[in-house]
C-alpha cells in the first residue's frame, strides 16, 4: 500500500507544479497569453474552460514523465516541454495512477485518451493543437524564470 500512496503523492505534486506553471503563465503580459489561447480554443470549437483543463492535464502528464523529484524548476519544465514534443501521445498516459486522481482530472485524462486513440481527422488536429498550447505555456514560463 505504501507504493500506491507514493504514486498518489507524486501525481499530486505534478498537479501542483502544473497549477503553478499555469498561474505563472497567466500573469505574464498582463494575461494576454491566456486570453489569446482561450480565443483560439473558441475558434477550434473548444470551450475555453475545457481547453485550459486539457492543457493543464497535458502539463501534468509531461511533468510526471520527468520524475519531478529528480529535477529543479527550470530543468524540469524544459524536460516536460521536450516530452510533449518527443513522446508519442499515448506514452504520456503511462504515469496515470489508478487511484488518487480527482474526478475532474480523471474526466480530462479520459478526454485526452479519446483524442489520442482517435488518430484521424479532427481529433488528431485538436490533440496536436492542445499539445502545442501546452508546450507554449511551458516555454513562456521557462523564459520568464
Amino acid at each position: 500500500m505504501a507504493v500506491m500512496e507514493a504514486v498518489d503523492d507524486s501525481w499530486s505534486e505534478c498537479v501542483r507544479i502544473a497549477d503553478v506553471v499555469i498561474g505563472r503563465e497567466g500573469a505574464l503580459a498582463d494575461g494576454r497569453y491566456g486570453r489569446e489561447r482561450r480565443a483560439r480554443f473558441r475558434t477550434w470549437g473548444i470551450s475555453p474552460a475545457t481547453g485550459d483543463a486539457l492543457v493543464r492535464i497535458l502539463i501534468v502528464l509531461a511533468v510526471r514523465q520527468q520524475q519531478p523529484s529528480s529535477y529543479g524548476g527550470r530543468a524540469l519544465l524544459v524536460e516536460a516541454e521536450r516530452a510533449l514534443g518527443s513522446y508519442r501521445p499515448h506514452e504520456l498516459f503511462a504515469g496515470v495512477p489508478a487511484t488518487g486522481v480527482d474526478d475532474a482530472d480523471r474526466v480530462h485524462v479520459d478526454a485526452l485518451r479519446l483524442l489520442v486513440y482517435s488518430v484521424t481527422g479532427p481529433s488528431m488536429s485538436t490533440l496536436e493543437r492542445l499539445l502545442t498550447e501546452a508546450r507554449q505555456v511551458l516555454r513562456r514560463v521557462v523564459i520568464d524564470l
